[in-house]
């Protein structure tokens, strides 16, 4: 069923794929509320942050969903180790804020609800913080 809506809506919009591509792209960069993201949430560093905010859109997400919403599609790196770095440092440091990220054997990483909602309120802190300086 999916498919064939997918095929008529490719077959209407020849830039369907580029506008797909761009709406993962802006979830990765993005907050919840659509606002750009920080560089920094958290002490995180830049990449580390596009990493765990493109997870906390998502909720669960494979190596693959979640390096194409950081680095694009022509990444031009394997990015399974850079997302393994990435998650391993950042836990340590979201850990005493009440964020955890739970692997999934043999698919990826995923964020409970609570973590979610720390982690945008993280990012929120974050920007206010932006907006004030």
């Amino acid at each position: 069923m999916l498919d064939a809506w997918d095929a008529q809506l490719k077959k209407r919009y020849p830039d369907y794929d580029a506008a797909l591509y761009r709406i993962a792209e802006l979830e990765g960069l993005t907050s919840s509320e659509g606002k750009v993201l920080p560089h920094r949430v958290l002490g995180l560093a830049p990449y580390q942050t596009r990493v765990i905010n493109a997870l906390a859109r998502r909720g669960k997400a494979s190596n693959e969903a979640i390096g194409t919403l950081v680095w694009g599609e022509e990444a031009s790196v394997d990015t399974n180790g850079l997302i393994k770095t990435a998650v391993c440092r950042s836990r340590r440091i979201l850990a005493p804020h009440g964020i955890t990220i739970k692997a999934v054997w043999g698919f990826g990483y995923e964020m409970d609800q609570a973590s979610r909602e720390n982690w945008f309120a993280a990012v929120a802190a974050a920007q206010n913080v932006q907006v004030a300086a």
